[in-house]
Formats: structure tokens, sequence, C-alpha cells
């Protein structure tokens, strides 16, 4: 990646990165205050929703996928305001027509008008705040995401700190997320008629039926993936009860922001990425692997200290009625390792343009899951976050595994092998002896063996910053 590219990644970076920690701490704070002060059963319900909504978002947001808007756009950056208006066009269309099952089926479980009013509204957030930020991502512009996702999660935290207590029934807490939701995602689609309004007049080869086949691997893709992420909670709320769904939920509230913002993160990054590849392959491959190794490693350490105090923090955020959660939530926290390495990996093979390698991985991904999530949706919470822990350990192997074939040439296997090695045993730790005094010392001999295995990585990095400075 040469310094044109650099200089104005890291910028990107550094702005995505503040939204990153600040989004994900209003988030969480917000989510503790609601499952203080609402009851198990609504919590677990406005859970299942948000749930339910981003299943069919994924849909809908794939029938044109935005990443495909993202990819021709820095390709050839003219092209913006045609494929703006052309995706936005899709993809009204798509949420109109999918407005229509969804508020039967709503309807039909027993969701009252309000419920589906605000079903319907958080529908219209995920499917159309991904496409204005992608666009601007294709552009290689993330201080408007930065703003906007900063502005409503402050807001929403302010509203939910400032709120009387006997207000916090499902009815109005969904209907004003949704609000300021709504309100972020519009104020985006003025943006991106803003920046874009300089290419207006210009004319696209781009035919609907080449972005639509463009698309078709990242529907099927997306598709599968809502078997990992929404299904679970979907299934809880139908087999185990909406107790079991709140408890689940209390660890997807940890999770869902850090995968959310690192898929903006990595979004800002495949223009520069699919760029890059082009020039520098070989380097690209070493900046990738060695970001595994990283993450893998110091990610194990921030695992095992976060499930050594995961009960007290609970207790304090939370409150008591959700200490059953603890055990649920220890397994959960590992997942933020396999959404950071899998954004990663995903990224990178479409931005090879390997769209048919991620298809096949997905699809055994996908249907590896199901039988794990049968054996665990009948132990409730925890079983399925234990289900889901073996599942993706086995699974980060060898995408690990497929990451060295494509991009590993002149890469030594054994360190990031070893970086796997020592988060699965640290994860079995965690399983089978979660005790506190056993998890912080783990904690500390791993960041001894995490700071030894990326020795290289460290120093090679120590010295750039000495020589910029």
């Amino acid at each position: 990646m040469n310094a044109k590219y650099g200089k104005k990644f890291l910028i990107n970076f550094s702005n995505l990165s503040f939204s990153m920690i600040l989004s994900t701490v209003c988030s969480f704070l917000c989510f503790a205050i609601l499952g203080n002060k609402m009851s198990v059963g609504d919590y677990g319900q406005f859970s299942a929703i948000i749930a339910l909504a981003s299943s069919v978002a994924i849909f809908i947001n794939n029938v044109f996928a935005s990443i495909v808007a993202n990819r021709e756009i820095a390709i050839n950056p003219t092209l913006s305001r045609k494929l703006f208006l052309t995706f936005l066009k899709v993809r009204i269309l798509v949420f109109v027509i999918a407005c229509v099952p969804l508020t039967i089926y709503a309807r039909n479980v027993g969701y009252e008008r309000s419920l589906v009013v605000g079903l319907i509204s958080l529908l219209f957030v995920d499917s159309f705040f991904e496409l204005f930020e992608q666009i601007a991502f294709g552009l290689k512009l993330t201080k408007y995401s930065m703003i906007l996702n900063s502005a409503s999660s402050i807001v929403w935290l302010l509203f939910v700190w400032l709120l009387p207590a006997e207000y916090f029934c499902i009815n109005v807490i969904l209907l004003v997320f949704s609000f300021v939701s709504i309100i972020r995602t519009l104020a985006y689609c003025f943006v991106d008629f803003k920046v874009t309004k300089q290419y207006k007049g210009v004319i696209s080869n781009l035919s609907y039926r080449y972005l639509f086949f463009n698309s078709l691997p990242y529907l099927y893709n997306r598709l599968l993936g809502i078997i990992s992420v929404q299904l679970p909670i979907i299934l809880l709320g139908g087999h185990a009860g909406l107790n079991e769904t709140a408890y689940y939920s209390v660890g997807e509230k940890f999770t869902t922001p850090i995968s959310k913002l690192t898929m903006v993160v990595v979004s800002s990054a495949f223009p520069f990425i699919t760029a890059a590849l082009k020039e520098n392959r070989q380097k690209i491959g070493h900046i990738l692997l060695g970001a595994f190794q990283l993450i893998l490693s110091f990610g194990t350490c921030f695992c095992l200290l976060l499930s050594s105090v995961s009960d007290w923090g609970l207790l304090v955020l939370f409150g008591e009625k959700y200490i059953a959660a603890a055990e649920a939530f220890n397994y959960q926290i590992w997942f933020t390792i396999v959404i950071m390495i899998d954004s990663l990996f995903s990224m990178t093979l479409s931005a090879d343009f390997k769209q048919k390698t991620l298809s096949v991985i997905t699809t055994i991904d996908a249907l590896s899951l199901i039988p794990f999530l049968y054996f665990g949706i009948d132990y409730g919470a925890k079983g399925v976050a234990l289900a889901k822990l073996i599942y993706s350990t086995a699974c980060l192997l060898y995408h690990v595994f497929i990451a060295l074939k494509y991009w590993g040439k002149g890469i030594s296997y054994g360190r990031i092998i070893l970086s796997w090695c020592l988060f699965a045993a640290s994860a079995c730790l965690c399983v089978f002896y979660p005790l506190r005094v056993v998890l912080i010392s783990a904690t500390l001999i791993t960041f001894i063996f995490a700071i030894l295995l990326n020795y290289p990585i460290l120093k090679m990095l120590t010295r750039k910053l000495k020589k910029k400075n």
C-alpha cells in the first residue's frame, strides 16, 4: 500500500476507530440500563424484534449488494451519482415488497400495531443506512459515518438515561430507538446526495443485469450468515422462551456493536485493499496475516480477562436478574475475535475477486453450524453460546489455512498456528475451569506468550513509529 493510499486509509481508520469505541461503549451502556429497567420478557422481545428486522434486511440489502457499489465507485468515482440513484430505486422497491410478508407474519405471531410499526421502522433503517454508508466509503469518505454514528449513540444513551422508569416498556423503547435511527439514516441520505452532486449527469455503462449478477454471491453468503447471527435468537425465542433469549442477548449486545463497527472499518478499507492487491499482492498478504496473528493472540488475553470479571460486571450493569446470563456471556466474548478475523478474511477474498471461493466457504460454515445449534438449543442460552464457540474455533483454523494458501507466500506458518492454539486452549480453560484466579493467572501467562509470538511484528511497528517521529 503506497503513501497515497496509506495516508488516506489512516485518516479513515482513525475516524472509524473513534466512532467504533464511542458507539460500542454507548450501545453497551444503553442496553445495560434497559436490562436493568425493563422486564426480562420485554428485553427478550426487544432483542427478538431487532434480530427479525436484521434478518429480512439482509435479503433487501443484497439483491443489489451495497458492497458492489462500493467496489465500482472505488474503481471509478465518477459513477457514484448514477450508482447511488440506481441502487436507491431498487432498494426502495425491494423494501416495499418485503414489508408485506413481514407485516403479515408479525400480526400472525401476535405483535400489536405499535410493535409492527417499530419493526418496519427498524427494517427501513437496516435496509437503507448500509447503502448510504457504502456509497460514501466507495468515495473514501468516513467522517460522515463517524459524526452520525457518534451523535446518534450519544442521543440514544441520553434518552435511555433520562427516561422516567414508568416509561420503560417495549412500545416506548422500540419507537424511540427507531426514531433516532431513522433520523440518522435520512441525514446520511442527504450527505450522499450532496457528495455525489459533482458527478451528476455522468452516464454509466454498468447494466442492471451486471449489478444483479455481481450481487448474487453476496446475497447467498449473507442469507447463509443469518444461520449464525440471527437464527439463534429467533430459535431461542420460540423454543426456550423469552427469558433465555434475554440471557443470550446480553452477550449479543456486547458482540453485535463490535461486529457492526468491525464491518464498517473493514468496508472503509475495502477500496484501498482492492487497489493495493493489484499493486503489491505479497505485501498485503503479510499485513493481513500479521493482523490475524495479533488479533488471535492479544484478543485471547482480552477475552480471558473479561471472563474473569464478567459476573461482577453483569451484576453491576444488569442487576441480579441477569446473573444467570454469565456463563453464556463468557462463551460469547470469544466471538469478538472470530468476528474480526472473519470480517478481514471475507473482505480480502472479495477485494481479490474470489466471490465463488467465499460462497463455498460460507456454505460449509453455515451448514456445519446447524447440527451444533440442534444439540445446543435444548440447553438454552448457554447451550447455544457453547455450540457456537466450538464451531467457531474449528472454522477459524481452516479459514487461517485458506488465507495462508492464497496470501501466505514467504510467510512462516508456525507463529500464526501457535496463535490459534493459544486461542483454542484459552477458550477450553474458560469452559472447563472458569475460576477467577485461574483465568486471571492465564491472562498474565497468555499476555507474555502473545508478546513473544508477535515480537517481530511489534519490533517492526515500533521501528516504523520511531521513523515517523
